[in-house]
Order: structure tokens, then sequence, then C-alpha cells
């Protein structure tokens, strides 16, 4: 189970080490490792997936045929698109997804995404087609929350589980949550003097400033949480497009708000340094001095700390950037409620009472108008929703309408976003069946491995040698749904034959781009087959649904779809 970057190279050796053992060919060895490989990506974007030039590579694998049985063409070969011509870089994730029989994002909608960054690598198949599936990443509870919090939700003296979130709290048991809760914050707001001082003083700052900042942190105020490496997609300024409406969010006496910031740039990350400065900067002037703190030397200790004792967390990614993100379930386990922008996994867990959502689909091309919209939504929720619901409060102090959102949160975020879950989707879907694989591979010396290696390459030679003669869908115009369509494909299969072959339709709504919506595909029954080598499939469709379609004919091979030729 590997992920992107140098991992990639565990294949080889693994098809090293099966071409010596077993006395394996190269190609064998690699179906192999195919069959018990799993690919995991964690970044939707091309400048998180490595490349090296040829120069790099043969200094450290011109040897590659001497130890792994391979010529150096085809080992460069597994570093590129399939079909595409000699690439001038050797693509770390194409190499995995080389090996890999199992692919994917770490949540809905980073499969989405990558199915659209890996559409290269696979295009003969239309996106939706693309093999790289999804699993949500999950966090480990017992790490993450609270012994505290724990405590009241009946894990006082064992590990926490998701079930014991299961049942929503209600009354007194509740409002001894609630109270807990307040009891972190002040262990949080301790911590954050203790450290405030220590770093002003450590670098010289102004005592009248420091005074300032600390007179701020209030144990009443609703405490916003924003902590994560600053990479620029993420917007760690997206809060400060509108500083006077930020401001009168802020400064409202009788409803204090503070926003809590913490994280680090990569060293080589310019602009996520730049953006960085700017908001360290923001948090020294006038307004914003004590409500928006930035939190030097983040470390997991205060992680930790800021989990349990902020009522809030926000994300506020640029959509379709945000493979999953973690910090929101930890957050979620601790009592905070996430307010962030639909993107990684948040849509998954948000049911519109468990928090606050930053609009999911994205209206804008120009990203600064995106942005712009962005944080006016994000001000919206805070002025009309979050702020009042939290401040809000009954006869008894307690705020129910905001309590009411935290035990739902509790119920259905970590009972479904945790490690448990995760571990056994991938048990369930990609370590058993792969397991189960490699034992029918294995056998007799890996003599279906070896069987497998030849039929594959039986198809490839004979996919080498299909012609399509025609294809032909019966006529569109004026057609209403139920309306039967006749279709045909004529095409000499040469040495294969028509139980190897799969003729079908694959049709779906035009959505202006190169894939299709609700694609669908339907299968032709071979009907003749000549002696001068051609083969005729018919079929019929029935168009369910009415619309403007894209279409077309082609024909795959059945064992496993690698292998397709398009009319």
């Amino acid at each position: 189970h590997m992920n992107e970057g140098h991992a990639a190279f565990l294949t080889m050796e693994r098809a090293r080490q099966l071409t010596h053992s077993e006395g394996l060919t190269f190609e064998e060895a690699r179906e192999a490792v195919r069959a018990t490989t799993l690919f995991t990506t964690h970044t939707p974007v091309p400048a998180g997936h490595d490349r090296f030039d040829e120069d790099l590579m043969r200094r450290y694998f011109s040897d590659v045929s001497s130890w792994a049985g391979v010529p150096w063409e085809t080992f460069w070969e597994l570093g590129g698109a399939r079909g595409e011509a000699k690439s001038d870089t050797f693509n770390m994730t194409y190499l995995a997804m080389n090996f890999a029989s199992f692919r994917n994002g770490v949540s809905k909608l980073h499969g989405i995404a990558s199915r659209k960054l890996f559409r290269s690598f696979w295009p003969e198949r239309i996106e939706s087609e693309i093999p790289v599936g999804s699993v949500t990443n999950g966090i480990h509870l017992p790490t993450w929350t609270a012994p505290e919090l724990a405590s009241v939700l009946g894990a006082s003296s064992r590990p926490i589980q998701p079930d014991d979130f299961a049942d929503p709290l209600t009354g007194e048991l509740l409002a001894r949550f609630w109270r807990t809760k307040q009891e972190q914050k002040a262990k949080l707001l301790d911590e954050l003097r203790l450290r405030t001082r220590r770093s002003f003083v450590q670098r010289g700052d102004s005592p009248l400033l420091l005074d300032r900042t600390l007179a701020g942190l209030e144990q009443d105020a609703l405490l916003i949480g924003f902590a994560r490496r600053f990479a620029p997609y993420k917007r760690a300024d997206l809060m400060f497009r509108d500083s006077e409406r930020l401001l009168s969010i802020l400064s409202d006496e009788e409803r204090p708000v503070r926003i809590l910031i913490a994280g680090k740039a990569h060293p080589r990350d310019q602009m996520g340094k730049d953006i960085l400065h700017q908001i360290a900067d923001r948090t020294r002037q006038d307004g914003f001095v004590g409500r928006v703190l930035f939190l030097e030397d983040y470390d997991i200790e205060l992680a930790r700390l800021l989990m349990s004792g902020v009522d809030v967390w926000l994300n506020t990614p640029t959509r379709m950037l945000e493979a999953s993100g973690t910090s929101g379930m930890k957050a979620a386990a601790n009592g905070a409620l996430n307010l962030s922008i639909g993107d990684g996994w948040w849509p998954e867990g948000f049911d519109g009472k468990n928090g606050w959502l930053i609009e999911q689909s994205r209206a804008y091309e120009s990203q600064e108008l995106q942005d712009q919209l962005d944080a006016s939504i994000l001000y919206r929720l805070l002025e009309e929703e979050v702020v009042p619901a939290f401040f809000e409060r009954a006869e008894d102090g307690l705020p129910h309408e905001w309590l009411s959102r935290v035990a739902h949160s509790l119920a259905t975020v970590p009972t479904v976003f945790n490690t448990d879950r995760m571990v056994l989707e991938y048990t369930e879907r990609a370590y058993t069946p792969l397991s189960l694989s490699y034992a029918d591979l294995s056998k007799d010396h890996m003599a279906e491995a070896k069987r497998t290696v030849s039929e594959l390459n039986r198809l490839r030679r004979g996919f080498e040698k299909i012609e399509i003669l025609s294809a032909s869908v019966g006529d569109l115009t004026g057609l209403e749904v139920g309306d039967p369509v006749d279709l045909r494909l004529e095409a000499r299969i040469g040495e294969l034959r028509p139980e190897d072959v799969l003729a079908e339709l694959v049709i779906g709504h035009a959505n202006g781009g190169e894939n299709l919506d609700l694609p669908h595909a339907v299968e032709l029954s071979h009907t003749e087959a000549h002696p001068d080598g051609r083969h005729v499939f018919e079929g019929r469709y029935a168009p369910t649904r009415s619309g403007r379609f894209r279409y077309g004919l082609r024909i795959r091979d059945r064992r496993r779809g690698d292998f397709v030729l398009w009319a």
C-alpha cells in the first residue's frame, strides 16, 4: 500500500525479488506485484506528483536490466502514460499506477478530481471509467479526543471507540459535556497566554502590545480555530477579504469572537510564507490585536489543545484542491462545529445540522470573484447563524441551539470519519480481495501469473490487429424517451474470438467538455461471423431520459478492459 512519490520504487524491488526467487519474467513478476498493490493518492494537483528527468533517473537506474531483467526502454515506459510517445520525464505516480490494481483518492470529491487529473493515463476511457475510486480518510479517535471529553462520552477507563459517539447527548449529560468543554477552553487559553508571553520576550517584542494581545483571550468569547499548512490554495487569508466587516464581527463587546490561527509554510513555498507573514502582521494592527492571534511554534501538543478548546473549526480551501483534510474531523470529535467550504471530506460529513457549509459549488471562473463570494458567505454565516447560536442563552445559562448542533455533530461525524471505518473499508474493498487474488496467482509456482501474462499478451497482439469496418447508430431525429434505436458495429478481430471482446455503445449527456454526464454502456450481441474474418455486433437502445447526448461505439476486452478501440 503506497502513496505518490518515492514509495513507488518498492514495486520494482518486489518485482526483482520475484524474478530471482520464482524465476519469473519481469512481466510475470509485475502481474504478481500488481495483484497485491494499492496506490492511494493524496494530492489533486499535478505539482504534487514527482517527475524526474532522464539524466537523473539514469544516474540511479541505468543498471535496471541487470537486477530487474527489464530493458531501460521498458522501465522508462513504466513512468509514462499508456500509449503516449516517450515522455521527457519519469512520473512516479504513473509508475505506481502501472503496478497497482486498486487506486483511490482520500475522499469522494478527491476521487472525482483524481479521475480528471489522471485522464491522460487512460486516454482510451471516458472520465467516469477511470479506475480510481475513493476511501475517505478518518482519524484515530483515542489519539485526538481529549480524555476529559471522552470520559463524558463513557470512555473514562479505556480508549474511546466510534460507538461511544453514536447516541446523541441530551439533558444533564449534554450540560456536563458543555462544562467540560469550557474547562478544555480554559486550558487552551492558559497555554496560549504562556506561549505568547514567552515568544514576545524571546524576540524582544513590545510589552504594551503583549498586554493588548493577552487581554483579548476571554473565556466567554466564541473561539474559532484555523490551523493547517500555509499552502496558497488553503486560503488562510480569505477571512480578511473585507477587513471592516470582519472587525465588526470580532469587536462586538456583547458577543466577542476570537480567531486563533496556527500553522507553517513549506520552506520552498514563497507564496505560502508570504501569506503567513501577512496574517502575522495583521494580528499586530489596531482592531485585530487580541482578536486575531497567530500562534507560533505549532506542534502536535498545541494542535490537541486547539481541537479540544475551540468552538468552531474553520476551513476555507479552494474547491477541488483539498484532497480530504482531517483537522475538522479531530475538532468534531472534541465538540467543535465545522464551518467549512464544501471540499475534501466535509460534503460527505455535512448534513445541514452538524455545522455549516460555505457553499459547495463554484459560481465564478475568476478565482478573485469566487474568493469575494466565499468571503461574503462566510461573514453572513458568522453574523446570522454561528455567532447568534453560540451566544443565545436560556435561563439555565446554556446555549441550547448550539448544543443541539454539537450533540448532532458528535453523533454523526466521529462515528463515520475514524480510522476503524477507514481500515475496515480498505480491508473489505482492497486488502482481502487482493490477498485472494495473489493466492490464486501464486499457486503451482506462480502458474496462474504466467497464464495471465500470456493471455494479456494474446489480447494485446489481437487488439493491435482489430479493424473496425463500420459503426452505426439509428436515426436520432425526433427521438423520444423510450423509442428504440438500432446499433450495429462490424469489425475484423483477427485471431481474437468473439467471446474475447465486448462491443458496446457508450452514451451520456453532453456537458460541453470531454466527459459525459450520467454515462451508460449498452452491450451489443455478436450476431454474424463471416469466413473472411468479419464479425457483426448488433443491439438496441431505448433512452430513458431526455436531453442532448454524446455517444460512441467501441470494442474492448472482456477480461479487464485494458484494451479499448473506438470507432
